[in-house]
């Protein structure tokens, strides 16, 4: 019954095609009740998807007629998602979190190109087909068919480095049952890799997606620069689903400690406690091609595919219609301020246009070779950090090994009555202790002494790229009459810490079985200074290699913490785009021609500027 209301109320009054009936009935079916609510939410929904559509292709004529490609091409996307009822749910994380095997998992096939590097660097959509394809679409708006099984000389970052290849995108569709009712997956390149394009590339995209799987690791504790990712993910959309990844290489102890500290990090960043669904997409994915059950079952995947069918099935609806709703306020935003822009220059008189555009340029000039200088002094400072930590580390080392294998030999002598057994597993759980006490005092004392070095010497150079940027600004709002880079805030070394023990297993049989058998006939003193022994010679194994986590942590902190503050320069600096001259240098080749053309122009702008403001009403009333 709901199909033939659905055909009779929707499909014939719409220009949408019947293939589309399925995802409508999905839409629908969690909210109604009888006959009368689907005639209603159906007249909603077709009001409302109409409404958008036709505010689109006004917003794409105003795009085309003031020459802005990137409004007119983020139209006709829309245009394309809506007229598909398509959602589309980003894949995003750090690089090598296990995104693209997420996604092979859910298409049933390893097309998605993997790796222990920085693997994928253009985003690549999965959408339903009813055969294997694949379609690349280059960045002059060109498509291309291409064989599904090659795809990685496009979207790999080592068979298509920066992009040489000018990929926008790819698409893949793919007769898989998850994708039949308008879901559309994206991978995303992973963010903080030494391939900085790649990173940019995500950030570029979450505008676009509806919602978000956020993939972390169980391998590596969440980082900083994942932490800003989400901050800026929840900046665009409500909708997030939380996976780490990789759970078989942690027992079942350290995936729980590795999950709290998981849930309090993301907790702290954004307000919201999270649920995280652990799961290894590589048992998954292999328990999907060979049929296993059981591999399924211990990949955690089915928790979270069941999550995600009944947000499905119950939500999407709603997340949709608010999606569609705010991108296009977003597109309206954008395009109002382009035309303000215009507005201004237009009003400008030529002499004064053509010496801020020398200006402009000579402050971007000397902007770039500034932020050059300064970033190869702030790297070379930030080395000298962890040199001074590393050498630290070696006495500290030295000093507790002794200490703690005089703690070690004093509890053996303490507990020498003791089964052999029972004095293995003491030694063993004393150490740990011992080294996890040494490290927690030290590590307090080093970390005040890091965050302290890192912030004097970023302060030193944040007032000079502030510098830069506010005689850059007092150009552009002579230009605009408006101040478009804002200055760089003090930058402190990230507060999150990534650290934790990891020792070896202590519950392991301190005898391989042989040994175990020769060594039990020989009395309990011979047996018990053979367990002092292995437990003296672990001593020094077990503090460097925690030594050693410690010292990547600081890496990573200070790592993480330069890229944020040389990201900050440049997202500021990359604001005043090569569009913003060449519009500029337009302006001023208009002004030149006969006065009516400029009052023309700027009555034309003015007209624009009213029909937004009425699509705009349309959208918010």
């Amino acid at each position: 019954m709901l199909i033939l209301l659905i055909k009779a109320n929707y499909i014939k009054e719409t220009a949408f095609e019947a293939e589309n009936l399925h995802r409508i009935v999905c839409i629908l079916l969690p909210f109604v009740k009888n006959n009368i609510e689907v005639i209603i939410m159906l007249k909603d929904l077709k009001n409302h998807l109409n409404l958008y559509i036709n505010c689109l292709h006004q917003m794409k004529d105003l795009g085309k007629a003031t020459r802005n490609k990137p409004i007119v091409k983020k139209c006709d996307d829309l245009l394309e998602r809506i007229e598909g009822l398509e959602f589309h749910v980003a894949v995003i994380g750090q690089f090598k979190r296990g995104k693209s095997t997420l996604l092979n998992y859910f298409i049933g096939e390893n097309l998605l190109p993997t790796g222990v590097v920085p693997i994928t660097s253009i985003i690549t959509k999965v959408k339903y087909g009813t055969k294997p394809q694949a379609r690349i679409i280059f960045e002059e708006d060109i498509k291309e068919n291409v064989d599904i099984h090659h795809i990685d000389q496009y979207i790999s970052e080592q068979k298509n480095p920066k992009n040489i290849k000018k990929v926008a995108e790819m698409e893949l569709l793919f007769p898989a049952e998850i994708l039949k009712n308008g879901l559309v997956l994206v991978d995303t390149p992973g963010i903080g890799s030494t391939y900085k394009h790649n990173t940019e590339v995500s950030y570029g995209f979450l505008s676009e997606a509806d919602a978000a799987i956020f993939v972390i690791s169980s391998d590596a504790p969440i980082s900083e620069i994942e932490i800003q990712l989400l901050r800026e993910v929840k900046k665009y959309m409500n909708k997030l689903f939380f996976i780490q990844n990789k759970t078989d290489y942690l027992s079942k102890k350290e995936l729980e400690e590795s999950l709290s500290f998981s849930i309090k990090v993301i907790e702290d960043a954004i307000g919201i406690e999270p649920i995280i669904y652990p799961v290894s997409a590589k048992l998954a994915f292999e328990g999907k091609i060979e049929n296993n059950q059981e591999k399924l079952r211990n990949s955690g995947m089915i928790l979270f595919e069941e999550a995600l069918g009944e947000f499905l099935l119950n939500d999407r609806g709603n997340y949709l219609m608010n999606s569609y709703k705010t991108k296009l306020i977003s597109f309206m935003d954008d395009l109002a301020e382009n035309i303000h822009f215009k507005l201004n220059l237009l009003n400008d008189s030529i002499d004064a246009l053509e010496e801020k555009i020398i200006l402009f340029k000579e402050r971007l000039k000397a902007t770039s070779s500034m932020k050059r200088e300064t970033m190869a002094v702030v790297e070379a400072e930030l080395k000298e950090i962890i040199k001074i930590f590393e050498g630290e580390l070696v006495s500290f080392r030295q000093e507790q090994s002794e200490l703690i294998k005089k703690k070690l030999k004093k509890a053996a002598e303490d507990h020498k009555e003791i089964d052999s057994k029972e004095l293995d597993n003491l030694l063993n759980q004393q150490l740990e202790l011992e080294i996890e006490q040494a490290y927690e005092t030290w590590n307090k004392q080093q970390e005040t002494k890091i965050r302290k070095s890192y912030e004097e010497i970023t302060s030193r150079f944040t007032d000079k790229l502030n510098e830069t940027i506010e005689e850059i600004n007092h150009v552009i709002y002579d230009l605009f009459k408006i101040k478009v880079v804002q200055s760089i805030e003090d930058f402190q070394l990230i507060q999150k810490d990534t650290f934790y023990f990891k020792f070896g297993d202590s519950s392991h049989l301190f005898f391989t079985p042989k040994l175990k058998d020769f060594l039990f006939l020989l009395p309990k003193q011979m047996r018990n200074k053979k367990i002092i022994s292995d437990i003296v010679n672990r001593v020094e194994k077990e503090i460097e290699k925690n030594g050693n986590n410690l010292k990547w942590d600081y890496t990573c902190k200070i790592r993480d913490s330069k890229y944020i503050f040389e990201s900050a320069f440049e997202q500021h600096i990359q604001s005043i785009t090569e569009e913003l001259v060449s519009t500029i240098e337009a302006t001023v080749e208009l002004k030149q021609k006969q006065d009516h053309n400029v009052a023309e122009e700027i009555q034309l702008c003015l007209e624009r500027k009213r029909m937004l403001e009425q699509i705009k009403n349309q959208i918010v009333s």
